[in-house]
């Protein structure tokens, strides 16, 4: 059955793919799962099908993690896919996690074999989400025992940063207590004098970019 659904699919030029077929103990049951990005009618499709076979034909469409579910396969970390091993539903991912995780946005390290992004990016988002609040993100400003410079590397694992420091001093690495964020002036001046806040204003404490949204490629916003 699953031959001759993907010939009546071509035939009736139908823009779907046939995922799987589920045949009954009697076979006088069939359901065919596929995969499609719009609505199809495929009515008569169904009737060819089970007049040729003689059988009740069903047809279900399901998402593109649901086909990778059934299918099964092995992620990148060469372990059974998580979805067909131990996950009974979808946590929803976004492109977020991945930058929280300090992880490259290049497709081929976060996408699943879905296409979608990994589902794994769950799994330690919330120790990440924690870590922030002690660990300057990259970009962030920030002041060091040896001068203001602003954050290239962060290890949230280890709890150091790696900073690269004003006026040609370097790059150094530092514990995470042993700095502090460098806030904008409009953020410096709450709750002081406005003379005191203007002093700091003309003093050139830089905006912090990574506040700034950043494009996300497109592929990447799929659902």
């Amino acid at each position: 059955i699953y031959k001759l659904a993907r010939k009546k699919a071509d035939d009736g030029r139908l823009r779907i793919k046939i995922s799987q077929v589920e045949m009954g103990f009697d076979e006088k049951r069939a359901v065919i799962y596929f995969t499609s990005e719009e609505r199809v009618d495929f009515r008569d499709m169904v009737k060819s099908i089970a007049h040729e076979m003689d059988t009740r034909v069903e047809m279900r469409q399901v998402g593109i993690r649901d086909e990778a579910k059934m299918l099964g396969g092995c992620g990148v970390c060469g372990f059974k896919l998580c979805c067909t091993g131990h996950l009974t539903d979808f946590a929803p991912v976004s492109i977020r996690m991945a930058k929280d995780q300090n992880l490259s946005l290049n497709p081929s390290k976060i996408l699943g074999v879905c296409g979608r992004l990994m589902c794994c990016l769950t799994y330690e988002q919330d120790f990440y989400r924690e870590m922030q609040k002690t660990v300057p993100r990259v970009g962030k400003a920030v002041n060091t025992p040896d001068g203001r410079g602003k954050v290239i590397v962060a290890d949230f694992l280890r709890s150091k940063v790696t900073v690269l420091l004003e006026g040609e001093k370097g790059v150094n690495s530092y514990e995470a207590a042993q700095v502090s964020l460098v806030y904008p002036p409009q953020q410096q001046g709450k709750g002081k004098g406005p003379k005191q806040s203007q002093r700091q204003a003309q003093e050139g404490d830089e905006p912090d970019d990574d506040d700034q949204p950043e494009p996300i490629p497109a592929e990447l916003l799929k659902p």
